[in-house]
């Protein structure tokens, strides 16, 4: 009588496949390599873990960053697959057993669970940016990383490009530019920008000739504060304390603090670093 408790069985490739794309490493335990499958899931949680480490302020680091996180998994799902179709045939181990596999899950379950709660607490966050308000600085679709805890050890700047909420829309983030400081000027006369007196063009910004100019007299209602004109022929008015003033590039085309008021310095949420996707390549890890 035989009491042998293994019994020869088939792999297959799909199978491995499976296993090791939700969970790293049980594609090679379920092809009997269990050495093998542990070095693939701490290669690859070792990988998925710099998505919570302080990495990305550089673009190039960021690049090199996604390639090992993309890459790492990629391989341990090819090596599944590979050795699925060299295996074949097997006798199955004692750790090629359902309670095995179901520890392997929760424990990967539980690892993706603590990750993600890490990422989302990161200081650095991803940004997509809906619309044209800011072009020709940040186009249509581009995708920003931002670093939330810039100003914690930094002093905000007029020109720098800046993540905010504004009290009026709460529930969104929006990507403007400061461009000016508590008790600072602000003045628009025939949609140039003039701050404390002097006129300045900003980097990127674009006047949006083909708009037709609002002329002086006209008092928009939709203006904050109000009575101070329009949007191309604003002010002046003095941003109060503890709040900033902030743009859109395409000033004829933007909402900012002109329509929807001063930024109070509490509700900036970050620095914008740079664009990591853009349908144009050359605009890849283009700077702020």
């Amino acid at each position: 009588m035989n009491n042998r408790p293994f019994h020869e069985v088939r792999r297959r490739p799909f199978d491995a496949f499976q296993l090791a794309l939700f969970f790293p490493g049980l594609g090679q335990v379920y092809s009997g390599r269990l050495k093998r499958g542990l070095v693939v899931a701490v290669a690859e949680w070792l990988a998925e873990s710099m998505l919570a480490m302080p990495l990305w302020q550089n673009f190039h680091v960021f690049l090199v960053g996604m390639i090992l996180i993309a890459g790492v998994p990629l391989f341990g799902i090819l090596d599944a697959i590979i050795l699925a179709r060299k295996t074949k045939r097997m006798i199955l181990q004692r750790f090629n057993r359902w309670y095995v596999y179901a520890i392997w899950i929760v424990v990967s379950y539980a690892l993706l669970f603590t990750l993600w709660t890490f990422v989302k607490s990161s200081r650095y966050q991803t940004y997509r940016q809906p619309t044209g308000s800011m072009e020709p600085t940040i186009l249509p679709g581009e995708l920003m990383m931002g670093d939330k805890g810039y100003y914690r050890s930094h002093p905000i700047f007029p020109g720098d490009v800046i993540v905010v909420r504004f009290k009026r829309d709460p529930a969104f983030v929006y990507i403007r530019r400061c461009i000016a400081l508590p008790g600072q000027v602000v003045q628009f006369r025939d949609r140039i920008l003039n701050v404390d007196g002097k006129t300045w063009v900003l980097r990127g910004y674009s006047l949006g000739k083909r708009i037709p100019i609002q002329p002086i007299e006209f008092h928009d209602p939709n203006i904050v504060p109000p009575g101070a004109g329009n949007s191309d022929n604003y002010g002046p008015v003095t941003v109060p304390a503890n709040t900033v003033f902030v743009v859109a590039d395409d000033i004829a085309n933007g909402l900012d603090s002109r329509q929807w008021g001063f930024v109070d310095q509490s509700d900036i949420v970050g620095k914008a670093l740079y664009i990591y996707f853009s349908p144009q390549l050359e605009r890849w890890g283009t700077p702020f």
